[in-house]
């Protein structure tokens, strides 16, 4: 199975694509919620990479991040969503109600709401791919840090190493007063998983 994600076709990954756009809108929405404010999103396509491109992609890999990692569906699949650290922390402001810019570190409270704020928005995310695919998705506890980029996708990446050699990955920004929020969401799945995934939708 290791390099199966590369042979889906385009109509494959526009499917994959849309299935992006559904969890980050109601991830979206969950933010909306608790902000208590209007949230823009902007979602570009999906993108399949080599693991060995991702880390190159990420840009600098000592540039300090926080993050949300949920192992989903299998022991080797799992949704990575990182934030650089200024975004991180201009998102706590908007939920703690403080003036952006007054966290200049991720403080324990700071991190208290971040992992609040994160397992709301996976969890959103995760909902409502599953209720469009009229289907369950099996998850597990969110786990978040604070740590360089490339010591992340590290520990990340080696959950999966065993079950393939590519990863999906987009982004999406959240505008919020102006203020553009933007995160990266890599899905670590084993090629059986999407293709489960692509099989479902195909039934939509």
């Amino acid at each position: 199975m290791i390099g199966a994600l590369m042979d889906i076709s385009p109509q494959e990954k526009d499917v994959l694509s849309e299935l992006a756009n559904i969890g980050a809108n109601a991830a979206a929405t969950a933010l909306a919620q608790m902000a208590g404010k209007k949230v823009e999103l902007s979602v570009p396509s999906i993108q399949i990479k080599d693991v060995q491109d991702v880390k190159e992609g990420a840009g600098n890999l000592e540039e300090k991040v926080a993050a949300v990692y949920i192992g989903v569906f299998e022991k080797n699949s799992a949704i990575l969503v990182t934030f650089p650290e200024k975004s991180a922390l201009r998102l706590v402001d908007v939920l703690l109600g403080k003036k952006s810019g007054s966290s200049k570190e991720v403080s324990n409270e700071a991190k208290s709401a971040f992992d609040e704020m994160g397992n709301i928005l996976v969890g959103a995310y995760l909902a409502a791919i599953a209720n469009f695919l009229k289907t369950k998705i099996a998850q597990g506890v969110p786990h978040s840090a604070v740590d360089m980029s490339g010591a992340l996708l590290d520990a990340a990446i080696v959950q999966i190493a065993t079950g393939t050699n590519e990863v999906l990955v987009t982004d999406a920004d959240f505008s919020i007063e102006k203020h553009v929020i933007g995160a990266r969401i890599y899905f670590l799945f084993e090629p059986a998983v999407v293709r489960s995934l692509l099989l479902k939708a195909k039934k939509i």
